[in-house]
């Protein structure tokens, strides 16, 4: 029941996107624990950069959530949790907190993990389409960053 969707997406406030818990999580079990999975819905009161979420296990109150705004990103789109457990041949491009300039041969190009990581957890190695040669580590979830999102692929 995914809908295959990358983090800019949720930042652009669209409907029906499963999420979990994200980096800046700050709203103890509101979500119905860890883990815990939901979907974004109409209704938002705030401003840019928060998104309104019904959550799979409480079926009943809702709550907005910062995606963007303050700097926080309290969600992360169900799909982007395969970077953070390593699978590999994840199909991925440049994501919020990307760094690298050209690493990956320019804005839109995309990429596929595979195996080999030297760093530790919250790191993924990517082959990069256009490049096909040079390969980079890079942080989905270390250092509270994530350089990677996740694409159709």
């Amino acid at each position: 029941d995914l809908i295959v969707v990358d983090q800019a997406t949720l930042l652009k406030g669209k409907l029906g996107v499963r999420v979990r818990r994200g980096p800046s999580w700050k709203w103890g079990d509101q979500d119905g624990g860890p883990g815990s999975k939901g979907v974004t819905i109409p209704g938002k009161r705030n401003g840019v950069g928060w998104v309104r979420v019904l959550w799979d296990c409480t079926l009943g109150p809702v709550g907005e959530y910062r995606v963007g705004a303050e700097g926080a990103y309290d969600l992360i789109v169900v799909d982007q949790a395969t970077l953070l457990k390593g699978k590999l041949g994840v199909r991925v491009r440049r994501g919020p907190s990307w760094k690298w300039g050209d690493q990956d041969g320019g804005p839109g190009s995309k990429g596929v993990t595979i195996p080999g990581k030297r760093n530790g957890v919250g790191w993924v190695r990517v082959l990069w389409d256009c490049t096909l040669g040079p390969v980079g580590e890079y942080r989905v979830g270390a250092e509270g960053a994530y350089d990677l999102i996740v694409v159709d692929q």
